[in-house]
């Protein structure tokens, strides 16, 4: 069932003086601490808020991530495995509704963390060269050149960006795979993502 036709049966007034309307619960921000369980200021008065008072709000987020490190990351870790299938299917329309700004600022965070992607495609690389056995022949090689290739040239086909997937990971937690022609899937990246370093079923 929609969200929206339960959440339209209730009503609850916005707390900020300013507003004061009464509106569907849809028009409230979640929050497990309050009693009903949304914020008592509707979406509208919290956006307004965080527009107008934006550094301030982030120095705060900020401070509270940084003295709560440890506990934000058990609960991103938690809420991720409870909704992963559900955050991968917001991340892909997200990214097709916003091809242009995602792009951007892919290149923007690449050009300010050039350390960081020289590091993961260093890491990258030395997996598949360890994963890489020493009896592959010339033409096993040449066919993973060509699933590389084949998943670039697939490309216009997809409206998101497709990745070359390891079927048994190459550092798994239970078991780790190969570096060879049939250990590689060409998947869409919402679910090569949300796979990680999972072997699947």
């Amino acid at each position: 069932m929609n969200k929206s036709m339960i959440y339209n049966n209730y009503m609850k007034k916005c707390s900020n003086p300013i507003c004061e309307e009464t509106k569907p619960l849809e028009e409230f921000h979640r929050d497990k601490n309050s009693r009903d369980g949304f914020r008592s200021r509707c979406k509208n008065c919290c956006n307004s808020y965080y527009t107008k008072n934006k550094k301030t709000v982030s120095a705060w987020q900020n401070q509270y991530n940084a003295e709560h490190k440890k506990q934000k990351a058990q609960y991103d870790a938690l809420y991720y495995e409870k909704n992963k299938e559900d955050i991968a299917i917001y991340s892909t329309t997200y990214r097709q509704e916003n091809k242009e700004k995602v792009t951007s600022w892919i290149s923007k965070w690449k050009k300010n963390n050039r350390g960081k992607m020289n590091s993961y495609t260093a890491n990258r690389r030395a997996a598949n060269i360890m994963a890489t056995p020493v009896w592959i022949s010339d033409s096993q090689l040449l066919e993973i050149r060509e699933i590389y290739d084949l998943a670039k040239e697939l490309q216009w086909l997809s409206e998101e960006p497709l990745h070359v997937d390891h079927i048994i990971p190459l550092q798994g937690k239970t078991v780790s795979g190969l570096h060879v022609p049939w250990n590689l899937q060409i998947l869409p990246a919402s679910l090569n993502v949300a796979k990680g370093n999972k072997l699947l079923p």
